[in-house]
């Protein structure tokens, strides 16, 4: 539609549950996602690409054609009033474990990285 949205994914590993947000309003969720699973630091963060094998394998065809900004990933699950409604009150946030504002962004091939100016309009 032309407009940027918010968009928040929780998941827990005690017992698999998932919930996607968009715009602070709950879209869809389930449970039994990975159930007792851990993700183990010291991997890579792959944005907008599907790889086939670690750190590479990348397909052109199956690459995201877009535009995002602000992605932030945190050590639990965020509260539905966390997440909110507020884009002026989200632009804030920070992750724990992943911060947009501080961490070293690398971008590859046909991406730009600009500054975002979409907060709080």
């Amino acid at each position: 539609d032309g407009s940027w949205h918010a968009l928040c994914v929780t998941w827990s590993s005690s017992d698999g549950s998932w919930r996607l947000y968009a715009d602070g309003e709950l879209g869809d969720s389930g449970s039994g996602l990975a159930r007792g699973a851990t993700v183990d630091g010291g991997g890579l963060w792959i944005l907008g690409q599907d790889q086939d094998a670690y750190g590479g394998g990348f397909d052109a065809n199956q690459a995201f054609a877009g535009e995002l900004s602000r992605v932030n990933l945190w050590d639990r699950v965020l509260t539905p009033e966390e997440i909110g409604t507020d884009w002026s009150v989200s632009c804030h946030h920070h992750g724990n474990v992943i911060d947009w504002t501080s961490t070293n962004v690398e971008v590859f091939g046909l991406v730009s990285k600009d500054r975002y100016l979409h907060c709080g309009k």
